[in-house]
């Protein structure tokens, strides 16, 4: 943020006490590129770590840091406003989806040894996830030299975001994501307000000091949760019939904990789930 002597034509001191004056400062470019710098750094030794282990706690890590980014570049973009900032994540992409096909791979054959019976092919898709993690770990200099790309694209056309912007894309976001959740038809709409809910859950920490609203992050975080519980189970139950009921009670628990989504997200933390229990 900007200190108080930055704040043109006020005092130190006002900028200080008066809420209404801290609330037009900008969030500058010299943060943004901080918190850029710090979310890339934390993929790529997740990544490097990935490589050198093959640990799948690694791998999840550095998919969870490319998440930020684009979760950073997403807030961003919609409340500089900068057009298409997004793209610039694109040299990581096929790296991503890379990693993404070997953890999906990995959740299948966990899956599939807790069956009773294990269904069909179950030893070949796991030589199929070797072999694929085996490649992956092998392009290390192409991994690294896309994330390296990436960062500095997003660097490049990184904006000021003033806080009541800020404060404008959270409470839009809210409201939208309840619209979405209590209108959620398909698989893909409820899955895409779980992405949603992501980026603000992402992004809070570096925007919670300016925010008006009193968001419940625990709240938000049991409502992602459950839709990524109940996303992986219904995509599972494809292979693993013996998950269909337990995905059906999952929907209806989602739809009982987003009844009032707005409200409970905006109430502070112990009165939304005061609200859920």
């Amino acid at each position: 943020m900007k200190t108080a002597k930055a704040v043109k034509g006020f005092k130190p001191s006002q900028v200080q006490t008066n809420p209404q004056i801290k609330y037009c400062i900008s969030m500058d470019r010299k943060e943004l590129k901080a918190q850029v710098i710090r979310r890339h750094h934390a993929a790529e030794q997740s990544l490097r770590s990935y490589i050198s282990s093959g640990e799948q706690k690694h791998l999840h890590r550095f998919r969870t840091g490319i998440k930020k980014l684009r979760a950073l570049a997403a807030l961003v973009e919609q409340a500089a406003p900068v057009k298409l900032l997004h793209d610039t994540l694109q040299p990581i992409k096929k790296t991503f989806r890379a990693g993404g096909e070997i953890r999906d791979a990995h959740q299948y054959l966990q899956l599939g040894q807790q069956e009773q019976t294990a269904p069909a092919g179950l030893a070949s898709k796991e030589k199929q996830m070797k072999k694929h993690a085996k490649l992956f770990r092998s392009e290390k200099r192409k991994h690294i030299k896309r994330l390296d790309k990436a960062k500095g694209a997003l660097i490049r056309k990184l904006r000021p975001v003033k806080n009541f912007e800020l404060n404008r894309f959270y409470d839009r976001e809210l409201l939208a994501i309840g619209l979405g959740l209590q209108h959620a038809e398909s698989e893909e709409q409820l899955h895409d307000s779980r992405k949603r809910l992501k980026v603000l859950l992402y992004d809070l920490p570096v925007v919670r000091h300016v925010l008006k609203l009193q968001i419940s992050e625990d709240y938000l975080e049991q409502v992602q949760t459950a839709i990524g519980d109940w996303h992986d189970n219904l995509l599972a139950s494809e292979h693993f019939p013996s998950l269909t009921r337990q995905t059906l009670e999952q929907r209806k628990d989602i739809n009982e904990l987003t009844a009032d989504f707005y409200e409970k997200a905006t109430s502070p933390a112990d009165l939304a789930l005061q609200q859920i229990d």
